[in-house]
């Protein structure tokens, strides 16, 4: 088996220095590494953390430490918007209000000059114009108009207009066409007290022994907050990161149930490399760790070992391999927001309630004028029915 990775590389700076041989052996955490030197027997070398240092201070010997690790929460993204949150999203709320206020003043305008007489009617609308508000409406949707006024001030009137609609319908179609096209999320919490108040669920995952130091810390944020109440139940048996990256995928693009993952900085990447999905996590961060090597107490490449470190780490050495690999491991991820894809049905799906809402309305008008029409011809005889009816129940009220 090939193995690659951060402390990899490191052992193998040190084996050379040192001179021994790294045999990189298949156990079950990360955290342990065999290490064997010819002739000379068999050591363990570990990738230890200060936090582990009172577990192992009697057994083990701690080298300086040659970098961090970085905890974070990996969350489930909150969902993508539905088709009506990109319908309104192109402007916010204040833009949609002065929008509303502007086609209202119209309207209201074209109402107030439709009772003024037809002379005012020419000089405000234009001669020959018949249905203003039906332009109005034209125009905001880029209808050209048929007829143009022939006096100047219509004319302003109408091609200021015409440039105001021009200007925010680009701006709406550009930022609608965005939405439509890349996968927009939803806002997502940023810290662990917006995290907890939106009902997420806690995962454990294969971050080594410091979770349970984690959840502690956790607890303490929030107050001393029960840890049933926080940990998803069904999730903290044993794992993976491949159950946990299924898992994560089973939930991705859904509001329902929110989970939150541990990981470090090298677990996001491969996270993200075994979901193929740009990952979410809280940009918050939990907890900072010092890394360095611990070897077993009174071993004679301590020294050797150690000396090794102290060469390479003001060189940045450790450095390089931490960024190195972190780059490995996110840069085949495409990230999804800045990716086309074909509309779906969820994406346009407002589109087709409007469609029905206005027919709806148009058939309710239809009908509306059929009763009109209906009711001037027969409107007497349809009184005097009703007035009848009236009459009947009137007298059957006073008999009984």
């Amino acid at each position: 088996m090939q193995y690659s990775g951060v402390f990899v590389d490191i052992f193998k700076i040190v084996g050379q220095k040192a001179q021994f041989v790294p045999i990189f052996t298949n156990k079950p955490t990360k955290h342990l590494y065999t290490i064997a030197k010819p002739n000379d027997g068999t050591l363990i070398l570990y990738v230890a953390s200060h936090i582990l240092l009172e577990n192992i201070a009697l057994n083990y010997h701690v080298t300086t430490t040659y970098t961090e690790e970085t905890y974070r929460l990996i969350i489930t993204p909150p969902g993508s918007l539905s088709s009506y949150e990109k319908l309104v999203m192109p402007f916010d709320k204040v833009t949609w209000i002065l929008l509303s206020l502007t086609f209202l003043i119209t309207f209201i305008v074209i109402k107030v000059v439709h009772r003024k007489s037809k002379k005012i009617q020419n000089i405000i609308f234009g001669e020959k114009v018949c249905a203003p508000a039906y332009n109005v409406v034209g125009i905001l949707f880029g209808i050209p108009q048929p007829s143009l006024p022939k006096n100047s001030f219509a004319r302003f009137i109408l091609m200021m207009f015409i440039i105001f609609c021009l200007i925010f319908r680009t701006a709406y179609v550009g930022v609608i066409f965005e939405l439509l096209a890349l996968n927009i999320q939803k806002q997502s919490p940023q810290t662990l007290i917006e995290l907890m108040n939106d009902s997420f669920a806690l995962v454990p995952g294969d971050v080594g022994a410091s979770t349970g130091l984690i959840l502690q810390q956790i607890l303490k944020i929030l107050n001393e907050t029960p840890l049933q109440n926080l940990v998803h139940d069904s999730m903290i048996q044993g794992g993976d990161r491949q159950t946990y990256a299924k898992l994560y995928l089973q939930h991705y693009d859904k509001s329902e149930p929110k989970l939150a993952f541990f990981a470090t900085d090298d677990i996001m990447g491969e996270f993200n490399n075994l979901c193929k999905c740009s990952s979410l996590f809280l940009a918050q961060i939990l907890w900072k760790q010092q890394i360095g090597l611990t070897i077993d107490k009174d071993h004679f490449l301590f020294d050797q070992v150690e000396e090794t470190l102290q060469k390479i780490i003001p060189f940045g050495i450790p450095n390089h391999f931490v960024e190195y690999h972190k780059w490995v491991l996110y840069k085949s991820v495409v990230s999804e927001k800045i990716s086309s894809k074909a509309f779906s049905f969820h994406d346009i799906s407002i589109g087709f309630i409007i469609w029905i809402i206005t027919c709806s309305f148009a058939f309710l008008c239809f009908v509306c004028e059929v009763l009109w029409v209906k009711f001037k011809f027969y409107g007497k005889e349809f009184l005097g029915l009703i007035f009848l009816f009236y009459l009947i129940y009137q007298r059957l009220k006073t008999i009984y």
